[in-house]
């Protein structure tokens, strides 16, 4: 089986870090997005693997030559990583979610059935029985759901435990609880013929049509683990909770320093080559590689992306960090961030 991890998206919900860099070359962990869906996938035996581009692109070609283990090149279309082959799929105008698995359709065929799933995600779901389940339900596509949690914030998948009935406020008033939808579609290779050339989008374009002609795609419900990280909050909180489950509850890269009379608390993930100053305090706070903070200054759920420098004396809660681009986007900076303090900052 062959899957295609969608990775073309501007990442506009975790800006300004992802002004210079694709959503899926943030860490979680310290460990790049992109590279630990690899991990999964090579876990659950895939070997081959399609990644569509299109915003920053060069951030995913650079990740990819730095983590082969041959001389390729960061222009290279293939990359080879511990038995996994990595196609590269660019899009010059970008395509949407099933635009991009049909942009990407002569590397997809061939094995019959296919993954698709979405790079800004970590789960445990096992791989071989939603494939086995996709297989006993007999469709085109299957939905990989998990169960309904109030107050998480994303749109319920409705369904009759085992055949699709809507979204939202569309198929509501069935029996069953409702799932929220992972991003894992297992789909035939059929279905490829029946996506639109040009941009398309999973939802409207293929799976609405597909309920309204009496061919519902099927659902499997899985009980592991799953934590969607495309939001600053989200982001945050997924590497909050994995923390807790160690002790003491930090994660540090190499080649830190960190000033003695600093304090590290709960939920403190440290990049490599960071570097904290005297007095400074930080808390569920995310500092990516080459972060600078200086000294006495105070951070709370805060992400820094590489190679940011808060000065001393700040006090920062709920914010995006970045460095400041020069020269300054096209058309100015995004809404909902703004320079500060010489740096770009976005507060949510």
């Amino acid at each position: 089986m062959k899957a295609m991890l969608l990775a073309a998206g501007f990442g506009k919900r975790m800006v300004p870090v992802t002004l210079t860099r694709a959503k899926p070359t943030l860490p979680y962990l310290n460990r790049p997005l992109l590279l630990c869906q690899i991990d999964y996938l090579r876990a659950a035996g895939i070997g081959e693997v399609v990644v569509n581009l299109h915003h920053q692109p060069r951030s995913i070609r650079n990740l990819l030559a730095m983590e082969s283990r041959t001389d390729t090149a960061p222009s290279a279309d293939t990359f080879h990583l511990d038995g996994v082959t990595i196609h590269l799929s660019p899009e010059a105008e970008r395509l949407g979610t099933s635009g991009g698995l049909h942009g990407a359709a002569a590397q997809l065929r061939g094995d019959g059935t296919l993954l698709c799933l979405n790079a800004d995600m970590i789960c445990s779901i096992d791989l071989e029985a939603m494939a086995t389940a996709h297989g006993r339900l007999g469709r085109a596509a299957t939905l990989v759901l998990v169960p309904w949690r109030e107050g998480c914030g994303h749109t319920p998948v409705h369904h009759d435990g085992s055949s699709l009935l809507g979204f939202g406020e569309t198929g509501a008033g069935g029996h069953h609880q409702p799932g929220i939808f992972t991003g894992i579609h297992l789909l035939e290779e059929e279905i490829l013929d029946r996506l639109p050339a040009g941009r398309s989008e999973f939802l409207p374009d293929l799976y609405l049509p597909m309920l309204a002609r009496g061919e519902p795609p099927a659902v499997v419900m899985s009980p592991d683990p799953w934590v969607e990280l495309g939001t600053p909050s989200r982001y945050l909180a997924g590497q909050m909770n994995a923390l807790q489950k160690s002790s003491p509850s930090i994660c540090r890269g190499q080649g830190c320093r960190v000033s003695a009379s600093a304090v590290l608390g709960p939920g403190t993930v440290l990049g490599d080559r960071v570097e904290i100053g005297a007095g400074a305090k930080i808390a569920t706070s995310i500092l990516m590689e080459g972060v600078r903070l200086g000294d006495n200054s105070h951070v709370r759920e805060v992400i820094a992306g590489p190679g940011t420098s808060i000065p001393g004396g700040c006090d920062v809660r709920r914010a995006v960090l970045a460095p400041a681009i020069q020269p300054s986007p096209a058309g100015g900076l995004p809404a909902g961030v703004r320079v500060w303090k010489g740096i770009l900052r976005a507060d949510f």
